[in-house]
């Protein structure tokens, strides 16, 4: 082989391993904390074919999720609950990264599924500023007893006080049970449909 050819070669694999290096280095994560006094159960599903297996997360722990890019767009969730019974409402963090060109972290913190606590409030903190690229990238506070909580995607279909989308290298982080007052959000329903 020449000189040139090897040279080449070896400069194509350093392009390809450092691309797969930017793009897990880029890639943000999604966690769940138990702010709780008390324990609850999450379980980290996989959408189209995962199971919910829920694990106890005692209080000042966490579930920690790569966001990864899943075939036909689907995505993961973090479903949290304050009792172990089986087929109780969860509340939960949906996800779903797009590496194609628009390269979008789609997310929201539902309680589609139950406002479960709807009485300890709730906040959903995201590591990347709001910008004209993306106007719906912020968190979401739920204060106590706020039901439903304006911030949440509560009904299916609710794009406009639920959704957000913000780069792909984006991390959220939810935390049940904790209420910040100072975190700062756009006014509650000008959320636009995530494209």
């Amino acid at each position: 082989m020449s000189s040139s050819k090897t040279t080449a070669n070896v400069a194509l694999l350093l392009f390809a391993f450092f691309s797969l290096l930017v793009t897990q280095v880029y890639a943000g994560t999604a966690t769940a904390w138990n702010d709780c006094s008390y324990s609850v159960y999450c379980a980290v599903v996989k959408e189209n074919g995962g199971v919910a297996n829920f694990q106890e997360v005692r209080p000042g722990n966490k579930v920690t999720v790569d966001i990864m890019s899943l075939p036909n767009g689907d995505g993961y969730t973090i479903m949290c609950k304050p009792t172990n019974t089986p087929n109780a409402p969860v509340t939960q963090i949906e996800f779903t990264r797009n590496d194609d060109t628009t390269r979008r972290l789609h997310f929201d913190l539902s309680t589609v599924a139950g406002a479960v606590f709807v009485n300890d409030g709730m906040t959903m903190y995201v590591d990347e500023p709001r910008n004209s690229d993306f106007p719906t990238c912020y968190g979401a506070v739920c204060r106590a007893g706020e039901n439903p909580c304006q911030y949440a995607y509560t009904w299916d279909g609710d794009s406009k006080h639920g959704e957000r989308a913000c780069s792909t290298r984006a991390s959220i982080q939810w935390h049940m049970c904790l209420v910040d007052e100072n975190l700062s959000l756009p006014p509650p329903g000008t959320g636009a449909k995530v494209e």
